[in-house]
Order: structure tokens, then C-alpha cells, then sequence
């Protein structure tokens, strides 16, 4: 019975997460990045972006807000990106914001907080419609990949 209310409790949250146009705010990108990190601890780095990359698991939506999930290591290689924007393996060590911030030590600045945490940022385009606007970026690192920041990223919507 814990198992059926756990699958509908979930269901309910993912429904709350994905959907055409939705607005979202620090709290909602927050939430994200959190079911992100644990989905990551409990499958693992490869099949855990596997699932965040689906549509149907409520991570992705690259219209209207823009919303994706991306992972960076503390070298500076992208882990994965669901925008589509950057590829496995990309080198990104040495880019910088708008502000002029290296990307990964911003990046890890935020994500190795306890808590995790978030900035906005002006760096990149939306990934469906190219305008540049102010995204929020949020990021943590899982228990089990602590040399990987996981984040949640999102846009006010296009």
C-alpha cells in the first residue's frame, strides 16, 4: 500500500512539473534540481540523465520556460545537457558568464552549499526560441557523484 501512495504521490508531483508553458519560479527550479540530484544518486550518473532527458518524467520541457536539466564536472566537461546547447564531454572550462565568472567555478560555488543553490544568469540563449533572457540556474552535487554539480534550468517563459 506505502508503494501505491509513494507512485501516486509522485505522479501527482510530476504532473505539477511538466506541461506546455508553465511559469516557473526559484522554488519550482529548486524542486527540480532536487528530484534531479536524487534521481542521479539512485541510478547512477548514465542512467539517471537517461531518464531526466525523457519528456514523459516531467524534467524537460524546452518550450515555454525552457526548463532542462545539465551536469558539469569540476573539470569542466559537460556531463550532459538536455537543451541540446552543449554535448557530453564539451570541454567548457574555460567559459564565462556575461559577468565574466568562470562557468564551472560558479557552477561548483553554488552547488557544493549543503543545500544547494541558485543564480540568475544572462549567458544563454533559450533553447527552443534563441532569446536572451534571464535564466535561473540552480545546482547541487548528489551524494554519490560529488565531482559532478547537477543542475535545473529554466526560463521566464518565451
Amino acid at each position: 500500500m506505502m508503494k501505491v501512495w509513494a507512485s501516486l504521490a509522485f505522479g501527482v508531483l510530476t504532473m505539477g512539473l511538466a506541461g506546455p508553458a508553465l511559469a516557473f519560479d526559484r522554488v519550482d527550479v529548486d524542486a527540480v534540481r532536487d528530484k534531479a540530484v536524487k534521481v542521479i544518486d539512485e541510478k547512477g550518473l548514465k542512467d539517471g540523465a537517461a531518464y531526466l532527458g525523457d519528456p514523459a518524467n516531467g524534467f524537460l520541457d524546452l518550450k515555454g520556460p525552457g526548463l532542462h536539466t545539465w551536469a558539469v564536472t569540476r573539470k569542466g566537461t559537460i556531463a550532459f545537457d538536455h537543451s541540446g546547447q552543449t554535448q557530453p564531454d564539451m570541454d567548457i572550462s574555460n567559459l564565462t558568464t556575461v559577468d565574466g565568472q568562470n562557468v564551472t567555478t560558479k557552477t561548483f560555488s553554488y552547488a557544493d552549499k549543503p543545500e544547494g543553490g541558485g543564480y540568475d544568469d544572462q549567458s544563454w540563449p533559450h533553447p527552443v526560441t534563441g532569446a536572451m533572457g534571464t535564466a535561473y540556474v540552480s545546482c547541487k552535487t548528489p551524494t554519490t557523484q560529488r565531482d559532478v554539480a547537477i543542475c535545473a534550468m529554466a526560463w521566464p517563459n518565451q
